[in-house]
């Protein structure tokens, strides 16, 4: 069985959660990506934020790890509070990969095309097995 541990983060205007829109796929997801070897969960959680949306971010701390089951693989995710540096302004880093960030409202995304793990992430939220505060 394959094993491959991922770092998402959650950034936070208010009134939603910060998503990118997939290009390829139509779907939206949390930013972050793949644990790299030698690579620790913060650091990978730094790399991949400054990577999707070109700003550095303070981590807050840590809201939980779901892990996602199929076939020939693992899936571990861990989902960290994050907060954006101030006086910097997102931008696309992977106009190749997605095409537009927004913050969208918890209560309206059964609205939008979700990421498998992105639907994940929102069922725990809403079942409580993560808060975001």
């Amino acid at each position: 069985m394959n094993k491959e541990i991922a770092a998402k983060c959650i950034i936070t205007d208010g009134g939603g959660v910060l998503f990118l829109h997939l290009k390829e796929s139509d779907e939206w997801q949390l930013p972050g990506g793949r644990v790299e070897h030698n690579e620790t969960i913060a650091e990978t959680i730094s790399r991949e934020i400054y990577e999707e949306l070109r700003v550095n971010i303070d981590l807050k701390k840590e809201l939980g790890v779901l892990t996602n089951f199929s076939d020939d693989s693992e899936k571990i995710t861990h989902y960290f509070l994050g907060e954006i540096q101030p006086h910097q302004t997102i931008e696309i880093g992977e106009p190749q990969t997605h095409t537009e960030f927004a913050y969208l409202p918890l209560e309206d995304l059964d609205k939008y095309a979700l990421t498998a793990s992105t639907e994940q992430f929102v069922q725990a939220v809403q079942e409580g097995r993560l808060k975001l505060i």
